[in-house]
């Protein structure tokens, strides 16, 4: 999987909480290694999953990860925004226009 096909499925994960091979394949392309969180059903925003602690990686929290990996700073090469949905799009967006930014220079 090259970085644009990764930055492309991370984006279809809005709201989403991958498993930490799952991120960390979404991750590899940019050498970026993932850090997961214990998630429990009931506490935060999670409402459905295994029973008890299990780990992951917020497809979002992945997102801002690999934009920082390329210099791609929030507030800067994308807006700071507050919804989870839309931290993930606009992270995702400013890392794809990156990307294809370095293809027509290349």
């Amino acid at each position: 999987m090259d970085r644009l096909e990764a930055i492309r499925e991370l984006a279809k994960h809005d709201h989403g909480i991958l498993s930490p091979e799952e991120a960390q394949k979404l991750a590899d392309p940019f050498g970026v290694k993932v850090r997961p969180t214990t998630f429990n059903v009931g506490e935060g925003r999670v409402v459905s999953g295994p029973l008890g602690p299990w780990q992951g990686v917020g497809a979002h929290v992945l997102a801002h990860q690999i934009a920082r990996s390329l210099g791609l700073n929030e507030g800067e090469a994308y807006p700071d925004v507050r919804g989870i949905g839309s931290q993930l799009r606009v992270a995702c967006q400013a890392v794809e226009r990156y990307l294809e930014s370095q293809e027509e220079e290349g």
